[in-house]
């Protein structure tokens, strides 16, 4: 049995979107501040492009913060997201070159990561990070894609971080995680199929974080597609 020694921000109010971008980057890179001022940017951009004021903000009062904020985080640091199956690919082949997920799911950010050749889950509602076999990691995502999850693939290098960027604080604490090998031709038992969905299902509870949101997160993407194309357009001019 081998162990990984793993950064972890446990959930504090609704700030779910920090603690996911921390968990998953392994620092405490950002924090409610920094994610504001980037919500508050992209609200300028939108009333911008659409010559009007937009009928919501990426950042709300109790600090919920929008896709595209989570998105624009990421690409600061030379990270990109993917929707998962987003390709002519299948889930499986795309998990098998994903170094890390961002997940969306009642109104809850999330990051599962790969360390090595094993999966964690680092949901902020979890009171420690949680080593996922191959088999609850496929039914961690099934469960979640069931529900109408939003998952991205998080693509960038993570041990080539801009060292400029680092973080100064230490938000949350650093966690030893066991981690169990399984041999090849492993399957799993009733018991271990009866424990994975448990975990699907507790991995994504929420009591926390805002409601009636969903309706707001598909303007947010669709939004988000529109600057970006704009972007793209006033790069090429």
């Amino acid at each position: 049995m081998a162990e990984v020694i793993i950064y972890f921000e446990r959930q504090s109010g609704a700030a779910c979107g920090v603690h996911c971008l921390n968990n998953l980057l392994q620092g405490a890179y950002f924090d409610e501040i920094t994610l504001a001022e980037t919500a508050r940017e992209l609200d300028q951009q939108q009333q911008q492009l659409f010559n009007k004021v937009v009928e919501f903000s990426n950042v709300l009062d109790n600090g919920y913060y929008s896709a595209q904020t989570l998105f624009a985080a990421l690409e600061s640091l030379s990270f990109t997201c993917t929707p998962l199956g987003n390709t002519t690919s299948t889930f499986d082949s795309e998990l098998a070159d994903a170094g890390a997920l961002l997940c969306h799911n009642e109104d809850h950010w999330f990051a599962l990561r790969k360390f090595g050749n094993h999966w964690i889950d680092l949901n902020s509602f979890n009171k420690q990070p949680k080593y996922l076999t191959d088999f609850y990691f496929s039914s961690l995502v099934q469960s979640l894609k069931s529900q109408s999850a939003l998952i991205f693939i998080v693509n960038g290098d993570f041990n080539n971080i801009n060292p400029s960027d680092s973080p100064k604080i230490i938000r949350g604490s650093f966690v030893q995680v066991a981690i169990t090998t399984r041999p090849q031709n492993y399957r799993a038992n009733d018991d271990e199929l009866a424990a994975a969905i448990q975990l699907s299902l507790a991995s994504t509870q929420s009591t926390q974080t805002p409601q009636n949101l969903g309706n707001e997160l598909d303007d947010d993407l669709e939004t988000a597609i529109a600057i970006s194309l704009s972007m793209n357009e006033q790069n090429k001019s």
